[in-house]
């Protein structure tokens, strides 16, 4: 998630901006569904779900200020409902995430993101609970593959360690009903932590 610091890259004439850089992240997800049949009804409450994410990155250079930033996540994501009457409903879907985005750094460690995902479910579950009783279910019809877009926030310290936030929404629907035409969409807050390997000095690391 992270490049060499800009001020090390002009030390070494720009040497530093030739290597990729490689790293590990993980965090909360707060998500929920938008789109007019997500809306609840007059007796139901929309919340967000908490899950989790946690993958690999890396960072290619293409100019001091510019890298491409592509990554491989499992991401839980889904939202919850409760009625007035206690019930209770949970729909999480599993998710392998690659986005690939455009990530533009400034010399005192913070960095903006910007690009396309493309997503791959890996199946969900519907779970309810009423009183002292619950159930749940596989979740079908799910869209095997969701298309997104990103934005996001970060900053990294000269350490490697780093924190950013990023917010995915899907250009494409969850579920996949054939010729019926359902609006929904994917809305997705997610919180990283990371860490960014440090590379040799020869491959233009720190």
């Amino acid at each position: 998630m992270a490049i060499l610091c800009p001020s090390l890259m002009a030390q070494k004439g720009g040497s530093g901006a030739s290597g990729m850089q490689f790293g590990f992240k993980l965090g909360p997800n707060f998500s929920t569904w938008t789109g007019e049949d997500a809306k609840p009804s007059d007796d139901e409450k929309k919340k967000m779900l908490i899950g989790a994410h946690a993958g690999v990155f890396m960072t290619i250079p293409l100019t001091q200020m510019l890298l491409l930033q592509p990554e491989l996540l499992y991401s839980m994501q889904g939202a919850r409902y409760t009625y007035e009457d206690g019930w209770k409903e949970t729909y999480r879907t599993n998710h392998l995430n690659i986005p690939i985005a455009l990530r533009i750094q400034w010399p005192t460690g913070l960095y903006a993101i910007i690009g396309p995902q493309v997503g791959f479910s890996l199946g969900g579950k519907y779970k309810w609970e009423y009183e002292d009783e619950e159930g749940d279910e596989d979740l079908e019809d799910l869209q095997s593959v969701q298309l997104s877009g990103v934005v996001g926030l970060g900053y990294q310290m000269p350490n490697g360690f780093g924190i950013y936030a990023r917010y995915a929404h899907t250009f494409s629907k969850p579920f996949d009903f054939g010729d019926e035409d359902i609006k929904i969409h994917n809305s997705l807050v997610m919180i990283s932590f990371f860490y960014m390997l440090k590379m040799s000095k020869g491959a233009g690391g720190r």
